[in-house]
């Protein structure tokens, strides 16, 4: 029986945090006034997951499919929700992430806006360490900039997006050599299907609504120097990916647009050095070490990969 909304899990050796996510999904505003499903995409975790998610479908009143998608990747994960979804509207939240008790109904009321075929919300850093003054969110990309009124985007964050189904079906769903592999930080993946979609479907809307809020879990062992070095790198790897897939005149935009930030961060770095402030981990440097990714992917192609990220051997926590 075809469903109003289907909500995908994508999980992966994270049961305690897939808890606390379903826990906020069942308990949605929506309840069973929507005909809505959920479903959970176990990624090969090797952890208890499956126990979590069965004592979940046995306590709550809301449909939710527990798959095993043993093909590690964020994208294969996806796509596998995607066909074994059966909900006019799909929508995808992360594992360690908690909706706004309001998410779902705010999401599905943005669809009564005409061309709307894809709408998210406002995803909010939350710290599982105490907020040091020189973590910056904007390392973690929750800072979106969006303002606080509804508005039509070009993309959305990854752990806060939803879609008509048919779009992402007619598409074929996400580019399975992006997003996430296990330790793999590669991104790029979010922003290759909006890519696809305005490209293809021109008229089409993307729509952020600011009322539709997910809590976005920011974990200690992704504050470690490493974590946000690799991050950083990688994310600029999958974006050159992203990039050279477009035609010369927007890849040609795309680049002056990267350039105009390369430069401000110089001038920003240097003033800071003739300060006499240290730059070394700072926001800066790894913003940096983001388009030193981006670049050496965009030149040199295939012999620039995730897991050659250039990696300084120190844990130390950001800050």
């Amino acid at each position: 029986m075809q469903k109003e909304l289907s909500v995908i899990v994508c999980t992966r050796n994270r049961s305690f945090h897939l808890k606390e996510a379903l826990d906020s999904l069942v308990n949605q505003s929506v309840g069973t006034s929507l005909n809505w499903e959920i479903i959970v995409i176990d990624n090969a975790s090797e952890d208890d997951t499956d126990l979590v998610v069965g004592r979940a479908m046995k306590s709550t009143g809301i449909d939710m499919r527990y798959i095993l998608e043993t093909k590690i990747g964020l994208s294969n994960a996806r796509n596998r929700g995607l066909c074994e979804s059966i909900g006019d509207i799909v929508a995808f939240i992360d594992d360690d992430a908690i909706a706004d008790e309001k998410w779902l109904e705010e999401i599905m009321s943005v669809y009564n806006c005409e061309n709307v075929i894809s709408a998210g919300g406002k995803t909010v850093a939350l710290w599982e360490i105490s907020h040091q003054k020189r973590v910056d969110e904007e390392l973690f990309f929750f800072a979106m900039g969006y303002g606080p009124q509804q508005k039509d985007v070009r993309t959305l964050n990854g752990s806060n997006m939803s879609f008509r189904r048919n779009v992402l079906m007619g598409i074929g769903g996400f580019d399975a050599n992006l997003g996430r592999k296990d330790k793999c930080r590669l991104s790029g993946d979010d922003n290759d299907m909006f890519d696809s979609i305005h490209n293809k479907m021109r008229r089409s809307r993307i729509i952020y609504n600011p009322r539709a809020i997910v809590y976005h879990k920011v974990l200690p062992d992704r504050l470690t120097r490493e974590e946000l070095i690799k991050k950083h790198y990688c994310t600029g790897i999958g974006l050159a990916v992203v990039d050279r897939k477009q035609q010369l005149p927007c890849l040609i935009y795309r680049l002056l647009r990267r350039i105009k930030k390369i430069t401000l961060l110089v001038v920003i770095l240097i003033i800071r050095l003739m300060s006499g402030k240290d730059v070394m981990y700072s926001d800066l440097f790894y913003k940096l070490q983001g388009h030193k990714g981006y670049f050496k992917k965009l030149i040199f192609g295939s012999k620039v990969a995730c897991n050659k990220c250039p990696i300084f051997r120190n844990t130390t926590y950001f800050g």
